[in-house]
């Protein structure tokens, strides 16, 4: 075990004591809930907010590219910044199904003969560690689950 991981253990047990030591009465935690329902609606806000933000920086970059292929030219400078037009290779992810087949076909003519067991066995190593996690389930007065 390394020194960071020593480190990130003995975090997480600080972390349980201190949660541990601090008893709560029920006025506590509703006001705690309360408080957590008033996180959960500023997340969604922020989200929708990025979301926004996101979309117009979208279409505003493709207003300049339009701009600098109409000019025929790669860049432009203005008073404060430098802008270029540059080629990157993207890669769409492809869906789950495409990719196991294509490593099926891979391992099929590499020569592995359980082809589906030695597939399994290659995502089971690239996943994390399980950890068993207790989370919250809300739900509302009407009986919605909210997480």
């Amino acid at each position: 075990m390394n020194y960071i991981q020593q480190q990130q253990i003995y975090q997480q047990q600080l972390h349980q004591q201190q949660l541990q030591q601090q008893s709560l009465d029920p006025s506590s935690v509703v006001s705690q809930l309360a408080e957590l329902k008033n996180i959960e609606k500023e997340i969604k806000r922020l989200s929708s907010g990025l979301k926004q933000l996101r979309d117009r920086k979208k279409v505003i970059e493709e207003r300049v590219l339009l701009f600098l292929q109409n000019k025929n030219t790669s860049g432009a400078k203005t008073q404060d910044m430098v802008i270029m037009a540059k080629e990157t290779i993207k890669r769409p992810q492809k869906p789950k199904d495409k990719k196991e087949h294509d490593v099926m076909q891979i391992l099929h003519s590499g020569g592995v003969q359980n082809a589906k067991e030695m597939y399994e066995t290659i995502l089971n190593a690239m996943k994390g560690e399980e950890k068993i996690k207790q989370t919250l389930k809300i739900k509302d007065s009407n009986g919605k689950t909210k997480k």
